[in-house]
């Protein structure tokens, strides 16, 4: 058979598109182990994500810029919170005011204020916005205060303990972490518990159903009687509560390591990812706690520990998937992104200008707090690639 230029050059084109198809699926391919102890699956991921890093597409959808609202005194908000109609509500936490806008948008008016009294709270730190049925749960430690969609108080409920955070199950559960001690004298430890807690039961009062994990003596570097905390070093519990999903997750953040749990306490999951903690030099250090700390810095220094820790926070996205914000230095983080069976599918990145430190994420994108020298700005942005998980 006489084989012509134009047949060699079909079979090189169809050979060189079976190996580009080959070599595509190869760099698809997971590349982890799994294991299962004690009958729960463990995943073990590679220090490489399946699918490489992704830039974000991120498209400019709706702007919040206080400078913009001549009516209304904000000026600075550390939170955000989005209802399940759209609606928006920025967080001041040195006036304890929340400020409501539609979705489009338009302010709605203001509520929460300092004080002791019905609807108020002495302090803003550690208060966080919860909506249950057709209500705006405001919560902190001991105290929830409702109000209705319009900002009316409806009323309060008090806890004989303190929870923070919290995160709601349904109107009659929380998910809360607790303090409590054991031991006397040098033997005192503080251990901090996270736990379901039914709201109130027959005597009017919280009980705790059952607690999802413990850790002791966290919240703090202790040298002595001397103690201090960073959120680079500090170890910490960090956890989530899925509750279109009705899935549990928790770390603690000194190893990259997740559990998954139900609401009934039981593991389903376990996963990890092959991770190195950050070690500063000598140098680095000083150099971040003189930008950090305004006093007993020789103390903090002497104290501060070789390692940061591994997870500066976990957050949800949607369809399933976490968002796990790890710490390669200080002030440096990794975004990565694992899949609802626990498999590590990307590192995500934004533009230069735009921080997701302190963002929120949406079914179809992402809302951030852009920081200017006068004023804080809320973003909201849609994402217009990775459709496997935001919608298009």
């Amino acid at each position: 058979m006489k084989i012509t230029a134009k047949y060699l050059s079909i079979v090189l084109f169809l050979s060189i598109s079976v190996l580009c198809i080959s070599f595509g699926r190869q760099k698809a391919e997971w590349k982890g182990t799994i294991e299962k102890i004690d009958g729960v699956l463990n995943i073990h991921n590679p220090s490489e994500p399946i699918k490489g890093n992704a830039v974000l597409e991120m498209e400019e959808i709706l702007r919040i810029d206080p400078a913009d609202y001549k009516n209304i005194d904000l000026v600075s908000f550390s939170k955000i919170y989005k209802d399940k109609k759209g609606g928006i509500y920025l967080f001041d936490e040195e006036e304890v005011k929340a400020y409501q806008f539609n979705s489009n948008g338009k302010f709605l008016g203001s509520f929460i204020r300092k004080g002791q009294g019905p609807g108020e709270f002495e302090k803003g730190f550690g208060v966080s916005l919860h909506f249950i049925k057709n209500e705006i749960w405001a919560v902190r430690f001991r105290k929830i205060s409702m109000f209705d969609q319009n900002r009316n108080f409806i009323r309060d409920l008090k806890f004989r303990k303190g929870y923070y955070p919290a995160n709601f199950v349904d109107e009659d559960h929380f998910i809360g972490e607790r303090q409590v001690y054991e031991g006397e004298g040098r033997d005192l430890k503080q251990l901090n518990i996270l736990s379901l807690v039914q709201i109130f039961n027959e005597n009017n009062k919280e009980k705790i159903v059952l607690d999802f994990l413990k850790a002791k003596n966290i919240g703090l570097i202790r040298s002595g009687k001397f103690a201090f905390a960073d959120r680079w070093e500090t170890p910490r519990i960090k956890w989530l509560f899925d509750r279109e999903r009705q899935k549990v997750y928790t770390s603690i953040n000194t190893d990259y390591k997740i559990r998954v749990m139900n609401l009934n306490g039981k593991t389903t999951l376990m996963f990890d990812k092959v991770f190195h903690n950050a070690k500063p030099t000598l140098q680095e250090k000083k150099e971040h706690i003189n930008k950090i700390f305004a006093t007993d810095r020789e103390r903090i220094l002497k104290a501060y520990p070789n390692e940061l820790c591994a997870i500066f926070d976990l957050k949800l996205l949607p369809k399933g998937y976490l968002a796990v914000y790890s710490i390669k230095g200080f002030e440096s983080i990794s975004i990565d992104i694992f899949d609802e069976n626990g498999k590590f599918q990307y590192v995500i990145e934004a533009p230069d200008d735009i921080s997701l430190v302190n963002a929120i994420y949406t079914n179809n994108g992402v809302s951030i707090i852009r920081v200017e020298e006068d004023r804080d700005i809320y973003i909201e942005y849609r994402i217009k690639n990775l459709s496997e998980i935001f919608e298009q």
